[in-house]
């Protein structure tokens, strides 16, 4: 008997968290399957691999990094496991976060260089703004 595609996704996930399956199956069961929780597009003007996505998913409350590149990490029980810090350049071009809002994403920035900006969950950010709300919120809570 052929398992119908809601068994396959059960038998995947459970080989997801024991660890028992190929790489590619993983990444193919969450690209499909799993909703995005965190994206970050970048484009750094390059030819060849000058442009993408990053992205983690969450599938049945569990959280993967999946990259085209380098196929699935997780799972992770939490989104701020999968990715911690974000680091901003001048690639960055947008964030968006199901679960984090743009106060939630500026805590977790890092800016690297100067740049025109940044689109966060829909809402632009100039880097003048950016920079001196990050810079804000490292001073509110004592980090370097």
């Amino acid at each position: 008997m052929s398992e119908n595609a809601s068994e396959r996704i059960a038998r995947l996930f459970s080989e997801v968290l024991q660890r028992e399956v190929f790489e590619d199956e993983i990444y193919d069961l969450v690209s499909e399957f799993a909703d995005v929780a965190l994206s970050i597009d970048w484009d750094s003007g390059g030819s060849g691999a000058g442009a993408g996505t990053d992205r983690v998913y969450v599938l049945g409350g569990q959280y993967f990094i999946a990259s085209a590149d380098y196929g699935c990490i997780g799972p992770f029980e939490r989104l701020d496991q999968a990715w911690g810090t974000l680091h901003l350049n001048g690639a960055t071009r947008e964030i968006w976060c199901l679960e984090w809002s743009d106060d939630e994403v500026l805590d977790r920035v890092e800016i690297f260089g100067e740049f025109d900006g940044v689109t966060i969950n829909g809402d632009w950010w100039p880097f003048e703004r950016l920079e001196h709300e990050v810079a804000r919120r490292r001073r509110a809570t004592g980090r370097q």
